[in-house]
């Protein structure tokens, strides 16, 4: 309520406490929603070591949102050591549930085999289930393949 102004005054610090309370507690969506100001620095001092640490509690419970965020935190060394191998994995977790945007991403680590020995079988497999979903992104690379 505090993030979305419902009700009440916007406030981040407000709205880091309650993501924080529900976030301690195990839910999911609140600790990928704290890890998202962490790593804005929204109601907090912004911390990308901060969002891992919350976006990972996510991810292992299966919040595909927070495995492609900590997808992406691998991928470009935020808060972690760049490991694009680590980027994969998260991004085939958030694949498997159907996420189309991690489908995408992980074609696009199969293409020039980053984090993954290069395959044109998997990268055209994860492409073109992005695309059946009407992701543009990965309909022009089916165009392309």
């Amino acid at each position: 309520m505090y993030e979305e102004v419902i009700g009440v005054v916007q406030s981040d610090t407000e709205a880091v406490k309650c993501f924080r309370k529900a976030a301690e507690q195990g839910d999911a969506p609140a600790q990928n929603n704290l890890g998202w100001m962490y790593k804005e620095g929204k109601g907090v001092p912004q911390s990308d070591t901060g969002a891992v640490k919350w976006f990972r509690k996510a991810a292992e419970q299966g919040d595909a949102d927070a495995q492609i965020l900590l997808s992406g935190m691998y991928r470009y060394g935020k808060g972690v050591p760049q490991s694009d191998t680590e980027a994969v994995k998260w991004f085939r977790k958030a694949a498997e549930q159907g996420d189309a945007w991690a489908q995408t991403n992980l074609g696009g680590m199969y293409q020039p085999g980053k984090g993954v020995p290069p395959n044109k079988t998997e990268e055209v497999k994860w492409f073109r289930k992005a695309a059946e979903q009407g992701k543009a992104e990965a309909q022009h690379h089916i165009g392309r393949v």
